[in-house]
């Protein structure tokens, strides 16, 4: 398995004429000291042994086959043989008898080395090449996977013109290598006719492995196939041949990564039981050297180029080979005639042959082949079989091999009818229904196949799974089934669902299934609605599964008018809404916290979080105050996947599809409704700043900093053609309304027009005379408008290039421009604030938007003219009045500038684009009054308008004290959360803030390069305050600057390398301390005063003498810029946070590091130790606190916050933490000891 630690080897060999010869080679390993798994030393008794093997070979290097005649013969031994090559264990074969066929040994075999060490196992180590073979069993290797997914070939007999149209297709022969793959093959046939039979078999196929050497690859769909499934399939795919689970936020990004594993490789996927064409596309795509083989009765199921090889009844001959399949030929002589007679009788159906094969098996044991086709006869004349259509047939065939089981082996049969289609049924699942041992469900189940009752036992995965066929007809005879599903549940003897164990391997993801069919609707909204249940199945699942269960109990609801249905859709969408955050979280513990605190300030889910509080165990950390990043009441949904700002997002024209260009150099495609990752286009060579669809959405258009534009195919992702010409970046790119043409602006001052069929270059538009932010056409593609950095706005000809007019009276930069859906208007953004709405036909000024409170970065109409959407570097989107000019709605959530905003075509959607990495898909309802009185609403602290840098309480821990990127500190009520002042002066971003010991006076350090000390007790009327003195002598940037301990003076840190000293009363600087090699970060006190700890961009710490100046220590260890330093309550440890992702615990006499804290997955802005030493706080980037135990170095608590977070702080009593971040966010939280 990938990332698993591998040692030593797995002897696999034939006991009997290999037992001698595989002792022989232990001894000999053993006594060099190689580790050796061998089934008589290390095979423990019991009924998993099967199990222990895999788990054996998977944690080895190599498995060593010894081959005789023997092994070539034995099921098992091939088994493991080809498990090793699944899992990319090396195989290394060695020759034991001189008797083994190697003409017989599989293809892959004969290419690899053959070791011969001669046939005396007790001379094994004084062969010639014994050294050889010694050195390549300790010599690493690369592993690779080949995944064999078919189930077992079981019953097979050969259907040669079927069988052979595959080969012809799928191979050629002469080379043993794959034909190239221009097309998909497809086996349709009835139910029953030996579809999946035959697609095991050339899976089996030695030619066929050996062609397809990167492995064989199985998907099982069926009737009544979901998205959900899908899904899952998928899932497995990737597990299977990337070796680990993947994580896939989406159904999209699932597919994007099975493409990925896909590519350049030599593989057969047989995709079984196709019903809808939607659910096989998924599996077609990618892969240019993946054959695919499908099964289905549906034709049209089937993609057009698909070529269809049809699966009809079986020649007289392979029906009598069928239902005669393992017996002796020579004894089924006489009564051949008899056979035929039986086969016609039959249809000769495959599925019916191999139900009537199972009974004459059984049959001849007792009574002879001659007395086993009698009683077949004259039962399946008792049951008419022979008689009327098909489903007659099936059915009485059917029921005849029931017969054959006892009244008890009946019942457990007749159990299975509960379980739904194409479901592999866990055997330990099984013996709880059953209630029997396992090893009584295993030997029912041998039974079972026995009679060909079942389509599949897996010995190995220890499941079964029905013939779709079989379990249709016993739903259609079951009595009483939503009674059986009733008596499945109660056998797990659980009050609540969410006790289920976590190791249950069926239950979890059929739960909602089962109860629904068992009417115990009800049960299932209350299992939804349990916290509990949700964190559990959360981590164990997902979060797909849990929508999956929330959208199952959401339609039982609604059709029974449920009184919780309101409850419901209001955990639905506040869920969905935080699926993005508790995808993060590590544990159910870590889920359930999560849950609980975004969740209990809603009325109608208080009760399901009541209902958890006891299952909360200390110590986590949760929420004081209401979260400042609980959702607005408009979102919908946070899409996340971009690594870095997302610069454009924009709507495909039905509404489906959402595409997103990133400064990451992709472009995604994304559903709309699920937010799921549809596709990644990776060809641009820099940042991608904008992406369009064209007006059928066929296509995407992109504009990259790399100087081109890129088109794609929107359904595929394939690249289509690439536009050369400028000489610049370009900002965006978009088609005319009837796609024929494509417009693009350009840093390089130009508007140029393409052909958006052949790419050739039409028009270039000349007359700005600064980079050209946009360019768009007019609704009837008669006009260009484009949005400069020389603060104009320009209209021109789209047929000539004439310039039309310009518009002027922006004092800023124009950022966007865009035509209203009749053409009649255009509305603009610009950095001067603004948003204007201009006259199209004469270039007058109409409105003037005013309110964002920064550079305006977008600005368009909605689909009906009504409104404008505008978005800006102060992060609220706000939407406009078109007419009036009157601000109609503001949506706030986004932590970061946001680049973009637009409407979907049908208006009822809003989606935007941010630096904080995401995209939020919006609900415009809320532009209707009534709407928005409904929507709850969250009370939380708020009031920077940007990053919070800096966070401190003060000493008596009545208030905190803030500092922000918006240039302001803010002093803030503990208990209450409310603002009591606010400080204004600093002109520019206030990195730091502390308050004095005595608590009435506050520090704040700023880029602007000063310090400033600020009165922390009176207000002035305003609420505003002055600085009571302002300190100059830093040449740069200032990061930090604290009071020492008895208030007498302030030390400060500067990207200017130094730190200084100054005298707190006078202002004056004492001391500068110089050491450091690159800018200083942090600096605090000790508690006594004496020495004063700095962190640095150099990687290190410094411990100073306070008095002196004098360096006493640098601390050594971090591997990227500290981010803060801080002291213990008694001085004796330093910890230190650093954008190594790590915390460091340093011994403050000698300068050792003591323990390093890792678990972040971001740069760590702030770490502080609680007052009596135990513990620590930790603020990062990866947008979590983290509590560690100071001894330690283990986490033991994480808060999940949805904004970066760059420093913390106890309060006095330690029961708070305050945390601040991006968005201006600050967070009360509670820690429960």
């Amino acid at each position: 398995m990938a990332g698993k630690e591998r040692n030593g080897v797995f002897i696999s060999y034939a006991t009997g004429d290999g037992t001698a010869f595989a002792e022989g080679l232990r001894t000999a390993l053993t006594t060099n000291k190689i580790d050796v798994w061998q089934d008589v030393i290390k095979l423990r008794g019991g009924d998993n042994w099967w199990q222990q093997i895999v788990e054996a070979i998977t944690s080895v290097n190599y498995v060593l086959m010894v081959l005789t005649p023997l092994a070539l013969e034995r099921a098992t031994v091939q088994k493991e043989w080809r498990l090793a090559r699944q899992e990319g264990v090396r195989v290394l074969p060695i020759l034991a008898s001189p008797d083994v066929p190697i003409e017989r040994l599989p293809r892959w075999m004969q290419k690899i080395q053959l070791y011969r060490l001669g046939f005396d196992p007790t001379q094994l180590d004084q062969a010639k090449n014994w050294a050889l073979f010694l050195n390549d069993i300790q010599t690493g290797y690369e592993p690779k996977r080949r995944p064999f997914m078919a189930d077992d070939r079981g019953i097979f007999v050969d259907r040669p013109a079927e069988y052979g149209e595959l080969i012809e297709n799928l191979i050629d022969r002469d080379k043993t290598e794959p034909k190239p793959v221009t097309r998909t093959l497809a086996l349709r046939g009835a139910g029953g006719y030996g579809k999946t039979t035959l697609a095991r078999a050339i899976c089996h196929d030695e030619q066929v492995q050996e062609a397809f050497d990167d492995g064989i690859l199985w998907v099982t769909l069926g009737e009544s196939t979901t998205i959900d499934t899908v899904r899952a399939q998928i899932d497995s795919l990737i597990a299977v041949i990337g070796g680990e689970r993947f994580d896939a936020p989406t159904l999209e990004a699932a597919k994007t990564r099975l493409r990925e594993l896909l590519e350049d490789r030599d593989m057969l996927m047989v995709i079984d039981d196709v019903w809808h064409a939607d659910h096989a596309r998924p599996f077609l795509e990618g892969g240019n050297r993946v054959a695919r083989l499908i099964t289905t009765r549906m034709g049209d199921s089937l993609p057009a180029s698909a070529r269809k090889i049809d699966v009809n009844r079986m020649t007289q001959e392979e029906a009598l080979a069928l239902i005669a399949y393992g017996m002796p030929r020579t004894a089924f002589t006489p009564e051949r005639a008899a056979l035929v007679r039986l086969a016609e009788q039959l249809g000769e159906q495959p599925l019916l042959l191999k139900l009537a094969n199972g009974i004459l098996v059984n049959r001849t044991e007792k009574r002879g082949i001659g007395g086993a086709i009698e009683y077949l006869s004259e039962l399946y004349d008792e049951y008419g079989i022979g008689l009327g259509d098909r489903q007659n047939q099936i059915a009485a065939a059917i029921n005849a091999s029931v017969r054959q089981l006892t009244p008890d082996e009946r019942t457990f049969y007749e159990k299975l009818t509960i379980f739904p289609e194409d479901a592999d049924i866990p055997l330990a699942t099984l013996a709880r229904w059953w209630a029997v041992r396992p090893i009584r469900a295993e030997r029912l189940c041998e039974m079972l196949v026995g009679f060909s009752l079942l389509l599949q036992y897996d010995e190995t995965a220890q499941t079964i799974r029905l013939h779709d066929v079989i379990r249709k007809h016993l739903v259609e005879n079951a009595a009483g089934l939503s009674d059986m599903h009733a008596r499945f549940l109660s056998a797990y003897s659980l009050n609540v669902w969410a006790e289920l164990p976590y190791d249950e391997p069926y239950l979890w993801d059929r739960l909602a299934y089962h109860l629904i069919e068992a009417g115990q609707g009800g049960v299932l909204i209350n299992t939804v609605l349990d916290l509990r249940y949700l964190a559990r199945k959360t981590i164990l699942k997902g979060t797909a599964s849990v929508e999956q269960d929330h959208a199952a109990a959401a339609r039982f609801a609604e059709q029974h008018d449920h009184p919780q249905r309101a409850a419901l859709a209001l955990l639905e969408r506040n869920y969905r809404n935080m699926v993005h955050i508790l995808r993060r979280c590590e544990s159910m513990h870590d889920a359930l916290i999560t849950l609980h605190a975004r969740l209990n300030h809603l009325d109608a889910l208080k009760s399901s979080c009541a209902a958890v509080e006891s299952d909360l165990k200390p110590p986590y950390i949760t929420k004081g105050l209401s979260l400042p990043d609980l959702p607005h009441p408009a979102l919908i949904r946070t899409l996340t996947g971009h690594t870095r700002l997302v610069n454009s997002a924009a709507v495909s024209p039905e509404g489906r599809w959402i595409v997103s260009a990133s400064d990451d150099k992709t472009i995604k495609v994304w559903v709309t409704e699920t937010g799921e990752d549809r596709l990644t286009l990776t060809d641009h060579a820099d940042s991608v700043n904008s992406a369009a669809f064209s007006p059928d959405g066929q296509w995407i258009v992109s504009a990259s900093n790399d100087n081109t534009v890129q088109v794609w195919d929107a359904g595929t992702g394939a690249h289509h053609l690439t536009l050369t010409g400028h000489t610049n970046g370009v900002y965006s790119a978009a088609f005319s309304p009837d796609g024929r043409w494509i417009v693009s602006a350009s840093s390089d001052k130009t508007i140029k027009v393409w052909d958006s069929e052949t790419g050739m270059e039409r028009l270039t538009l000349t007359g700005h005379t600064k980079s050209v932010n946009s360019a768009v056409f007019s609704p009837d593609g008669r006009w260009i408008v484009s949005a400069a950095e020389d603060r104009t706005v320009k209209v021109w000809s789209a047929e000539t290039g004439a310039e039309r007019f310009t518009l002027t009276g922006h004092t800023g930069r124009v950022k966007s421009a865009a035509f209203s859906p009749n053409g009649k208007r255009i509305v603009s953004g610009s950095a001067d604030r603004t948003v204007r709405v201009w006259n199209a036909e004469t270039g007058a000024k109409r409105l003037i938007l005013t309110g964002h409170k920064s550079e305006v970065n977008s600005a368009v109409f909605s689909p009906d003219g009504q409104y404008v959407i505008s978005s800006s570097m102060d992060r609220p989107i706000k939407v406009w009045n078109a007419e009036t000019g009157a601000e109609q709605l503001t949506l706030t959530g986004h932590t970061h500038v946001v680049n973009s905003a637009v409407f979907s075509p049908d208006g009822q959607r809003i989606v935007s684009a941010s630096r904080d990495k995401t995209i939020k898909v919006w609900d415009t309802s809320l532009l209707s009054p009534s709407q928005f009185e409904a929507a709850p609403i969250h009370l939380a602290v708020t009031g920077h308008t940007s990053d919070v840098n800096s966070v401190a309480f003060s000493p008596d821990g009545q208030w905190i004290v803030s500092a922000s990127e918006d240039k302001t500190i803010k002093i803030w009520d503990v208990e209450t959360g409310a603002e009591r002042l606010t400080h204004t002066g600093h002109s520019s971003f206030v990195n730091s803030t502390a308050f004095s010991p005595d608590g009435r006076w506050i520090i704040s350090a700023s880029r602007d390069t000063t310090l400033k000390i600020w009165d922390a007790i009176t207000p002035s009327e305003s609420g505003e305050c002055e600085a009571a003195r302002t300190l100059n002598g830093h040449t740069s940037s200032v990061n930090s600057a604290v009071f020492s301990p008895d208030g007498q003076s302030i030390i400060s840190t500067s990207n200017d390398q130094t730190l200084k000293l100054w005298d707190s009363e006078t202002g004056i600087e004492r001391l500068t301390l110089n050491g450091h090699t690159s800018s200083v970060n942090s600096a605090a006190f000790s508690p006594d005063g004496q020495w004063i700890v700095s962190a640095s961009w150099d990687k290190t710490l410094k411990v100073w003498n306070y008095q002196t100046g004098a360096e006493r220590h640098t601390l050594i260890g971090h591997t990227k810029r500290v981010m803060s330093a801080a002291f213990s309550a008694d001085g004796s440890r330093i910890v230190s946070a650093s954008a190594d992702l790590t915390i460091r615990v340093w011994d403050t006499e000698t300068g050792t590091e003591q323990v390093t804290l890792t678990g972040h997955t971001n740069t760590v802005g702030s770490a502080a130790f609680s007052l009596d030493g135990r513990w620590i706080i930790s603020a990062s980037w990866d947008k979590t606190i983290k509590l560690w135990n100071a001894a330690t170095g283990i986490c033991c608590a994480t808060f999940y916050a949805d904004a970066p977070l760059n420093c913390c702080a106890w309060s006095p009593d330690k029961r708070l933490i305050i945390a601040g971040g991006g968005g201006g966010y600050l967070y009360w939280l509670r820690w429960v000891e």
